[in-house]
């Protein structure tokens, strides 16, 4: 940090810390001890993420140890020190640093070491007391330290009184616990009911809060803490009037309106339901022109055999222009209208208006005058404007 401040360049960083698990009672203890033995023991302890102790109930404690103890015989045999899936310490250093952690310490389960090959035993420790070594730094080793608490209450004010840790882990049934834990505390990252795992996917970011880092990566989370969002706006000279509120001379209803319109301080609750209303008074204005337009005094008598015609779009001309009400529909008639060559019912009222499909519709008038774009087996034919009446002439919806 002290080299990128010189430079003025910004910096993610992860740095690791004491990761806490808490197993609830409500839970499935052989499922929930294989996950944190895999976590824990992995590389030897020698994970940023691995599970660093476990808060529980005094009546699980000896529990999980025996459950524990079971699965490390499961996966790395009896003779664990010449399994070749368990790994050593990374160096000289490190091992006596680990050592040292465990002196006056409860070992209920393994505590063997070898310098010379730098072995440490997968190991854990049951009553450690908060205030130990042990529990003052992070361990990134195989040694579990089990911290009884009274009940998740206690187990949240544990974690809350200790630096943020990078991971930290929930094993429960009880999903309302987990949510509320995971609310009442501030980590890097959570994983509930596993360990590790919200590691391995590019789709969350990684990363630490507080102590244990600051930033995030992986997948798109990785562009974006390498990349300087560049906030870019484009405004035009137009509509100066509507800038008179920023303006001097102030008043107190320009700073109730600048109340309103940049520190959003109103009700969103009653604005959205006004916003309801004001889209079902709108819906229901549509649906009435379409469903009862005025019917031209015009003849119509049947001239004629029926004919359906299947409508692809059916467009309204108005004063403010062309407005599509959907489609599409099914024209019955009988009266013929020469000019276009098709029969249909209704008359001729003025001009052709044609309407555009995908064009957004204007604010629509009371005026039943239409625009048919029809299909016919052979080709598609546009009949010139005229007037219609849904239902009672004929105009029915085609589904």
């Amino acid at each position: 940090m002290e080299a990128a401040a010189k430079h003025l360049t910004p910096v993610t960083l992860e740095l690791g810390g004491k990761s806490p698990c808490y197993i609830d009672t409500d839970c499935d203890l052989d499922v929930a001890c294989r996950r944190i033995t895999w976590g824990k023991y992995m590389n030897c302890g020698q994970t940023c993420i691995a599970p660093d102790y476990v808060l529980c109930e005094p009546s699980l404690q000896h529990q999980i140890v025996q459950k524990i103890k079971e699965t490390v015989k499961e996966f790395y045999g009896e003779n664990i020190k010449e399994s070749p899936d368990y790994e050593r310490i990374i160096n000289l250093r490190h091992f006596k640093r680990i050592l040292n952690l465990l002196e006056g310490q409860k070992i209920a389960f393994g505590g063997e070491t070898d310098e010379a090959t730098r072995y440490v035993a997968p190991t854990i420790l049951t009553d450690v007391d908060p205030e130990a070594r042990v529990m003052q730094e992070e361990i990134f080793g195989p040694i579990l330290p089990i911290v009884p608490v009274k009940d998740a209450d206690e187990a949240i004010k544990f974690i809350n009184s200790r630096e943020k840790p990078l991971a930290f882990y929930i094993f429960s049934h009880n999903d309302k616990l987990v949510r509320r834990m995971i609310n009442s505390t501030s980590s890097g990252g959570v994983t509930a009911n596993d360990v590790i795992m919200h590691f391995t996917l590019s789709s969350l970011p990684f990363g630490g809060v507080g102590s244990s880092g600051m930033g995030a990566y992986h997948g798109k989370y990785s562009f974006d803490t390498f990349s300087h969002q560049r906030p870019c706006l484009l405004k035009s000279l137009k509509r100066e009037g509507a800038n008179k509120l920023r303006y001097p001379p102030n008043s107190q209803s320009k700073v109730d309106w600048a109340k309103f319109f940049i520190l959003k301080r109103f009700n969103r609750g009653k604005l959205g339901l006004l916003l309801l209303a004001l889209l079902g008074i709108v819906a229901a204005v549509l649906l009435k022109l379409r469903l009862h337009c005025p019917v031209s005094s015009d003849d119509h008598r049947s001239h004629g055999p029926a004919l359906s015609l299947r409508v692809r779009h059916l467009s309204v001309a108005s004063p403010r222009g062309t407005i599509l009400l959907g489609g599409p529909l099914r024209i019955m008639g009988h009266s013929g209208l020469q000019a276009a060559g098709v029969p249909h019912r209704g008359s001729v009222l003025g001009p052709t208006a044609w309407g555009r499909p995908g064009r957004p519709p204007k604010a629509p008038q009371r005026v039943c005058q239409t625009s048919l774009l029809c299909e016919r087996p052979q080709k598609q034919q546009r009949i010139k404007t005229c007037r219609l009446e849904p239902g009672k002439y004929g105009f029915d919806p085609w589904l």
